[in-house]
């Protein structure tokens, strides 16, 4: 019972607020169109800093997620625990969670989603190395047996000269295929030529006039977006090699965007052959192992130039001075699956949103970027001549209604072109026709129940043939 005081009854004090540890804002890898809450457990504190990776419970099932901000006051309601915390130092970078931000904002997808396609999987930590330093050569002992495919397609890649470990396995042989082939005293530790880096070319006056004002741009870190409509063999690559070089002199880094992952090899060769092991190479069909080598080589400063299909446009280059994407029409920086995205808009917007200059190059522009050029969005620069003046091929249009009008009836071939192969071939020379696809329609479809005849082994739709 409470004694009476001057002041009337004395009132029991309510208990304090249990105290809330920090908290932290996650983006969790499923299809969710906003961002949860969690709380550290007291383990945790201090090592869940924007840009980790997390463990949290989501509808009773344990999900990845990225932490992308530290909330200063908790939402209403009970707070679930971070179950752990998955990197041991930041992987996302705020000029990358900026572009996701907007990616997912702009194409309606999850930022955890886009996330985890921004950050390859097998990132973890920075890698430790499972494979020696130092360069590998062939020895000139003789074959004491006969050797795999495998073993022999080693020796082959070292036919040339000494190359390093890292080289040989970004080529898919693997380790142990290479300490095999030590014990078998196939191959041993040598020592590599004096490196000799590819002189930049002579530019013809055109190429000149296009570099002109796009090394300004790298120089004063203007957002500025170029259209390089070029012919074939034109050499877009070189004004595409010395603005890199450029960047590169001021201490800033480049991404190379290509369309396929075919051709990322004769790519990364141009370009290592101009600025050696500065560059790195970024792509799905990696091991985990190169990819997470090579990602984190980028997230270091170790390499400044990053080659790679539309994945690499999320590469984490530090002081980045240039964008280019060649072939910019391509269909393939189109990502068709969750989370959907255009490699090449991003690109553009990556340029904006840091200040970077984006060059796009195509022989054959898409209409996007043509529009947007012709509109003065974009700065539209020409390369209408091939160096060394070489001629480009001349290309004929044949009207094939007026050829079956002609000829009074539906011919395969114009009577030009027929001519043409004869002509050819009567001078011991070859042709090659392309066609543009096969068989009177790509698939066959029932009408009552919507059946699609396909493959028994690979699920592609059947070619239709209308006779035969």
């Amino acid at each position: 019972m409470s004694q009476p005081t001057l002041f009337g009854a004395l009132q029991e004090a309510a208990p304090p607020p249990e105290p809330i540890g920090p908290l932290v804002t996650v983006a969790p890898e499923v299809p969710v169109p906003r961002l949860f809450t969690y709380q550290l457990p007291p383990r945790l504190v201090g090592h869940a800093p924007p840009g980790v990776r997390v463990k949290v419970p989501f509808h009773g099932r344990s999900v990845r997620g990225f932490v992308v901000e530290v909330p200063s006051e908790p939402p209403p309601g009970r707070l679930k625990e971070v179950y752990a915390v998955l990197d041991e130092a930041p992987v996302l970078s705020p000029e990358v969670l900026a572009l996701a931000r907007w990616a997912a904002d702009y194409y309606r997808a999850s930022l955890g989603e886009v996330l985890a396609a921004a950050i390859p999987k097998s990132v973890g930590g920075a890698p430790r190395s499972r494979d020696r330093g130092g360069w590998l050569a062939r020895t000139h002992g003789p074959l004491q047996r006969r050797l795999g495919r495998a073993q022999q397609s080693a020796l082959e890649a070292l036919a040339e000269g000494p190359r390093t470990w890292h080289a040989l396995r970004e080529e898919g042989i693997k380790s142990e295929v290479l300490r095999r082939l030590e014990e078998l005293g196939l191959i041993a530790e040598g020592q590599p030529a004096a490196p000799r880096k590819e002189a930049a070319l002579t530019l013809t006056p055109e190429q000149t006039l296009v570099l002109g004002p796009l090394l300004r741009a790298v120089e004063e870190s203007q957002p500025l977006t170029t259209l390089l409509f070029g012919v074939t063999g034109s050499g877009k690559t070189e004004v595409y090699l010395q603005a890199i070089a450029r960047a590169l002199e001021l201490g800033k880094g480049a991404i190379v965007l290509v369309p396929e992952i075919s051709l990322t090899p004769q790519t990364l060769s141009r370009f290592r052959a101009r600025f050696g092991d500065t560059v790195a190479v970024l792509h799905s069909q990696l091991s985990g192992f190169d990819r997470r080598k090579e990602w984190w080589r980028v997230q270091q400063g170790e390499a400044r130039v990053v080659v790679g299909p539309r994945s690499a446009v999320w590469a984490p280059v530090t002081d980045l001075g240039l964008i280019v994407v060649d072939e910019e029409h391509e269909g393939t920086y189109k990502q068709d699956s969750s989370p959907r995205y255009h490699a090449r808009d991003l690109a553009v917007v990556r340029g904006h949103k840091e200040s970077v200059p984006v060059l796009l190059g195509s022989a054959t522009p898409s209409l996007e970027s043509w529009r947007n050029a012709t509109q003065g969005r974009y700065r539209l620069a020409r390369l209408r001549q091939r160096p060394g003046g070489a001629k480009l091929p001349q290309v004929r249009v044949v009207d094939m209604g007026r050829e079956w009008s002609e000829v009074k009836r539906a011919a395969l071939l114009s009577r030009r072109l027929v001519d043409a192969i004869r002509a050819t071939l009567a001078r011991g020379e070859r042709a090659l026709l392309f066609q543009n696809r096969r068989g009177y329609t790509t698939y066959l479809q029932c009408r009552g129940c919507g059946y699609v005849l396909k493959c028994a082994t690979c699920d592609v739709s059947l070619t239709f043939h209308k006779k035969g």
